[in-house]
């Protein structure tokens, strides 16, 4: 629908890549720059943060390779390479990329970019129905949750959960009461859904689970937040009912369906 091209990479050129990157200074700098940033670093080894910078530039390469403005990737055939910091940087620099090869959430992370100049953070929904609220949990969440200029959230350095071995994610603390909406642009549908809501607060973990940032959502004007749902890996942006208008007003003239808790858009 937005006449974007895409180009399909094997996973085993991104591996090439990486391997072939050996540690230098820049690299031995970039971390230890991201643990001085870092709040603290829990179960990740030196070695493994080092990697992660590895990884950063793999990105950054296969990139500039192929002239891309965004990137997603099958995370889980690059065993100890993932890019879960990188992506975090990346996304916060307002270059988007996502996991798991799922295109509509990159390409809604690619709107976060053109709309708002912000990073939005894609995650797994999840509920918790006995209060009503949203909850969102991944390992690539950027710390300039404001774009390259704003404020910095406070992160920890933590493993990336679901596997072997412990590859070093970033555990974002997402502001108290801050207006939050959640979007999801669906490709080759002709559809976009937003809803509105505030943050609660980014539970610990433990005793809560998820990878490895995790954020509460209070969304807005719903009787059962489980009819928010907006299939996998929507994305979280920072930003009031005006901000959510503009995706609103994108959907209206670009002729998709709009799904979500705003007022309709007058034609």
């Amino acid at each position: 629908d937005l006449g974007t091209h895409i180009v399909t990479v094997p996973a085993g050129e991104y591996n090439a890549m990486f391997d072939s990157i050996e540690n230098d200074a820049e690299i031995t700098a970039l971390a230890g720059q991201l643990k001085e940033q870092a709040t603290a670093v829990m179960d990740v080894t030196d070695s493994y943060i080092l990697d992660a910078v590895r990884a950063h530039r793999t990105v950054t390469g296969m990139m500039q390779r192929y002239g891309a403005d965004a990137v997603t990737i099958e995370c889980l055939f690059l065993k100890d390479r993932k890019p879960c910091v990188s992506f975090a940087i990346q996304n916060g620099n307002l270059v988007p990329c996502g996991c798991e090869n799922h295109l509509d959430g990159t390409l809604t992370q690619m709107l976060g970019r053109w709309l708002w100049d912000r990073a939005g953070f894609m995650h797994n929904p999840e509920y918790d129905t006995s209060e009503n609220r949203y909850f969102g949990s991944h390992g690539t969440c950027a710390w300039k949750l404001h774009g390259p200029e704003g404020p910095a959230q406070p992160f920890l350095i933590r493993p990336f959960f679901h596997q072997a071995p412990k590859t070093p994610a970033i555990d974002v603390a997402w502001t108290p009461e801050e207006p939050v909406f959640l979007a999801k642009y669906y490709n080759q549908k002709k559809k976009v859904c937003c809803w509105t809501g505030q943050v609660i607060s980014s539970p610990t973990c433990p005793p809560v689970g998820g990878c490895a940032t995790r954020v509460l959502v209070d969304i807005d004007r719903v009787d059962d937040v489980c009819t928010t749902y907006p299939g996998t890996h929507p994305i979280l942006f920072c930003g009031d009912r005006g901000a959510a208008r503009t995706l609103q007003v994108f959907a209206h003239l670009y002729h998709l369906e709009y799904v979500g808790n705003l007022n309709p858009v007058m034609s």
